[in-house]
């Protein structure tokens, strides 16, 4: 069963030529080395962006030090973003984008709702970084006077898609017969919430043992699907 495909909820960008398809594809060769360069680009600026948003406050760091910092002129930030909500929009979308389509990736390979639901909380050690950072930078950002629909809608995006697979995982697995009976809905919420609320303690108290608290919710959910959800071997995360 497919859980969910992060694809799908990207927004697929239109060929150079819709209407004319190219006739002699060697051509057209620097035109994509071009692009490919361009995405490598500004997936850097993404990157970087994203570790000054969580390392200061969001409405502190500037376009000018975003382009310093990724070794780019600051003229070259507009070729790609708008302004610097659309850049943060798009920072916060792409750390989303990583941590999901690793997942994807892995679901792929995974046998059983079991193994599934074992590979997002090892997502959640193996992405950990990156998790904090999103969550550090969700959190300054819902505190802030500039929040926008757009980005409000990336992050709640990013709870969605998670909680429709978590729901899309027990069920099946209620279903199969592999997990015991249990309020499908209230249970995807927990383990949402233990998840998030573990990686904010992760952030606030120095010395918090954040692989012991996932390791505690494997053995919370084994207890309560009656099925094993230790972490596994069988497939590779990265």
């Amino acid at each position: 069963m497919r859980y969910w495909t992060w694809l799908e909820h990207v927004e697929k960008p239109l060929p150079d030529h819709p209407l004319h398809l190219p006739t002699i594809v060697n051509e057209h060769r620097p035109k994509v080395a071009r692009r490919e360069r361009g995405e490598t680009q500004a997936a850097n600026i993404l990157s970087v962006a994203l570790d000054l948003f969580a390392k200061h406050h969001v409405a502190s760091v500037t376009t000018k030090q975003i382009a310093a910092a990724s070794k780019v002129n600051s003229a070259l930030l507009y070729y790609y973003f708008k302004n610097k909500d659309d850049l943060f929009r798009q920072a916060v979308d792409h750390a989303i984008g990583q941590v999901l389509l690793r997942f994807e990736h892995v679901q792929k390979t995974a046998h059983g709702p079991a193994e599934i639901l074992s590979a997002w909380l090892n997502l959640h050690l193996q992405q950990v970084e990156l998790i904090r950072k999103f969550v550090k930078v969700a959190v300054d950002y819902a505190s802030s006077e500039s929040r926008t629909a757009e980005t409000d809608a990336t992050i709640s995006r990013f709870y969605d898609t998670e909680r429709r697979m978590l729901c899309q995982v027990l069920q099946e697995g209620i279903e199969t017969g592999d997990f015991a009976q249990v309020d499908v809905e209230q249970t995807a919420t927990f383990i949402s919430t233990f998840l998030d609320g573990i990686v904010i303690r992760s952030i606030v108290l120095e010395g918090f043992n954040y692989a012991q608290s996932v390791q505690d919710l494997r053995t919370f959910l084994s207890h309560e699907l009656q099925v094993s959800i230790q972490e596994s071997t069988s497939f590779p995360m990265e």
